[in-house]
């Protein structure tokens, strides 16, 4: 859900009614913690009423039903098609002007929300609980990376190495991965899947914190 694309497409399916139950669970629980999306989803809705409305077809149907009057009827009948026409279009526009621009502001704010930084994880940054044993060589800290990037991590263990897990969360404090245990000392993550925003890793050791350091996807 970190993607802008697949947050659009879950808002269309929820609307629609195409989630299935265990997504529509996490799709809620995103909304209580997100008001710009609720916000979203309600523009969704709108929009969705407004180009669906029955009344809209009916009308179309009863102009339809007039076709076979005379030739005088027939021209009175082409006028107010087009004139029908003209105001359909210009509601339209309308709403392209007033809701496009709201639509692309709300994206926006979700967005830069994605950047917003996470006190406790922040604090903790650069710090090393078990120093003695363990050495970290990358990444470091704080790194800003492009979308299509691997993050390199990389480790030393002066005696007794364990195996390590590395996780990644968002800055929500939502977990986006976890590897499993790695004995080696080093470890590869692409970060293609992650979308835009600001994450943060941990390396766990026999359920310890050892580190933890923050990647920002531009």
């Amino acid at each position: 859900m970190n993607n802008p694309g697949k947050i659009s497409e879950w808002i269309d399916r929820y609307n629609s009614s195409g989630l299935d139950p265990e997504e529509k669970k996490q799709f809620k629980l995103l909304m209580e913690k997100d008001p710009l999306l609720q916000r979203e989803v309600i523009l969704d809705e709108e929009l969705n009423k407004i180009l669906e409305d029955v009344s809209m077809l009916e009308f179309y149907r009863k102009l339809s039903g007039i076709r076979h009057k005379n030739e005088k009827g027939r021209i009175k009948f082409h006028h107010f098609l087009i004139a029908a026409s003209v105001l359909f279009l210009i509601a339209i526009g309308i709403l392209s002007v007033v809701i496009y621009p709201f639509h692309r502001q709300e994206t926006n704010l979700v967005l830069a929300a994605k950047y917003v930084k996470l006190p406790e994880f922040e604090a903790l940054i650069g710090s090393m609980t078990r120093g003695a044993n363990f050495r970290l060589l990358l990444p470091y800290g704080r790194i800003q990376i492009p979308g299509d990037s691997v993050v390199v991590f990389e480790w030393t263990a002066i005696e007794n190495p364990s195996p390590v897990i590395i996780k990644v969360l968002d800055n929500s404090g939502k977990k986006l991965f976890e590897s499993s245990p790695i004995l080696a000392n080093r470890f590869l993550l692409p970060v293609k899947n992650f979308g835009k925003g600001l994450f943060y890793w941990k390396i766990i050791e026999e359920e310890e914190l050892i580190a933890i350091g923050s990647i920002t996807i531009r």
